[in-house]
């Protein structure tokens, strides 16, 4: 009913019932989504946005409050700043993953895991205008170079993600390559 409150159950239930999936991953194992926030990187690209490390722990502190069991908490190799917000929400964050955002480089995932960090999200770019003008490598060069990081990460112990930068102006075929090659490695 409009303006009645459920909860995550029973709209699954009900959106299962109606022929409706959140996801082919929830619908075929019949688990409980994931929720996964990223306000503390990504909203803070919002222009005229600029959190203090005190501001990022608080709202993780919210966030985890809410029920989001994986707090994206930024990108540490940017700034001394930034690791040192990453620090500090993975210190004060108890019950939700702390993840951060890492480049396909093993210096990122150091950084990641001198922070104490749950897991990291490694991204690549895989789009022909980023492979030619931003990296100057070619499709393998790259997949290799994140294959690389995703093992080394994964040889850590600590939980890793994979996502393709630019990936709307991927080739599809390269795309499915890309996150085949990321999953069959542990990602």
């Amino acid at each position: 009913m409009v303006g009645e409150l459920k909860s995550i159950e029973e709209l699954l239930k009900d959106m299962k019932e109606r022929g409706i999936a959140t996801s082919l991953y929830n619908a075929r194992y019949n688990r409980k989504p994931i929720l996964y926030d990223t306000t503390l990187r990504d909203g803070e690209q919002t222009p005229g946005v600029s959190l203090t490390v005190e501001d990022k722990v608080k709202i993780a502190l919210l966030l985890e409050d809410c029920g989001i069991r994986e707090v994206e908490a930024g990108f540490p190799a940017i700034s001394s700043d930034e690791e040192e917000a990453v620090r500090s929400v993975s210190k004060a964050v108890s019950e939700s993953k702390v993840l951060c955002l890492c480049r396909a480089l093993k210096s990122d995932v150091d950084l990641a895991l001198s922070c104490d960090v749950d897991g990291v999200i490694v991204f690549a770019p895989s789009s022909d205008i980023h492979l030619k003008w931003k990296l100057k490598m070619s499709a393998e060069d790259v997949l290799g170079c994140a294959l690389e990081v995703i093992e080394y990460a994964k040889s850590h112990g600590i939980f890793v993600q994979f996502t393709c930068e630019d990936a709307t102006r991927t080739p599809l075929k390269r795309l499915l390559r890309f996150y085949r090659a990321a999953i069959d490695r542990g990602a």
